[in-house]
């Protein structure tokens, strides 16, 4: 009985000692920390759009459309664009 038990506490511990393994290689690869600056920029990107007027947002969809029509896949041509007629993209 009591070699059950232990066999069974070696195999919990191996397992535990193997998950955390994993889990710090990635935070040393710096998973956790790309995923935190990604996730403070989109939320960053979102309060940028979140703090425009109605207004604002009706404007940015029309040059939006205006820019996809004119710059289809030029992506620096399509922010000046946007620039020029008075909505810039976010900056990130």
């Amino acid at each position: 009985m009591q070699n059950r038990s232990i066999n069974s506490l070696v195999i919990i511990l191996i397992s535990s000692l193997l998950l955390s393994a994993c889990s710090m290689s990635d935070w040393w690869n710096g998973h956790y920390a790309t995923r935190a600056a990604l996730t403070d920029a989109y939320n960053e990107q979102v309060a940028y759009y979140a703090a425009e007027s109605p207004e604002q947002r009706e404007l940015r969809r029309h040059n939006q459309q205006i820019c996809n029509a004119k710059y289809k896949d030029a992506d620096a041509a399509y922010d000046n664009c946007m620039r020029r007629l008075g909505t810039p993209e976010w900056p990130g």
